[in-house]
């Protein structure tokens, strides 16, 4: 299990130099095709930019804690087919509150301290301009990064 510790170091590496955040967006774009192909699909295009800029956030949160910037990962099929997966779990309680929804997501999860980051960083309050929506959206494919990178470890 990759531990909060190292996850906030990469956090606060990017905060020291954010110039440096882009750059590091765009080689995460040329060595993780199947990735940036995931993100940029059409299932992204309901989110506001707020929301589609948090997730690359968290996308390169989730790559710089696995040590796979420049790793292969799992093709663009088997990471849908991981979307796919987290989705019908998530959908399959109903119309229980996020929080709950959340609760059952984190049972045994192998990769605990790289979720509630997401968790965190998704938390609703009076600053927040994320729609319920892209709450959704961004846990999903956030969850589904992890697991992608999981699975090759």
């Amino acid at each position: 299990m990759i531990e909060e510790k190292k996850i906030y170091q990469h956090i606060e590496d990017l905060e020291n130099d954010s110039e440096s955040f882009e750059q590091h967006l765009n080689d995460l774009l040329q060595s993780q095709k199947p990735i940036a192909a995931f993100i940029l699909s059409e299932g992204f295009l309901m989110l506001t930019e707020e929301e589609y800029d948090l997730l690359w956030y968290l996308v390169l949160i989730i790559s710089f804690s696995f040590d796979y910037f420049e790793k292969d990962v799992l093709s663009i099929e088997d990471i849908e087919t991981l979307e796919e997966k987290n989705w019908d779990v998530f959908n399959q309680m109903g119309s229980k509150p996020f929080k709950e929804k959340l609760d059952v997501m984190f049972k045994d999860y192998p990769q605990e301290d790289l979720l509630a980051l997401v968790e965190d960083t998704l938390q609703n309050d009076e600053e927040s301009s994320i729609t319920a929506v892209g709450r959704e959206i961004i846990f999903i494919a956030s969850k589904t990064i992890i697991d992608a990178y999981h699975n090759l470890a």
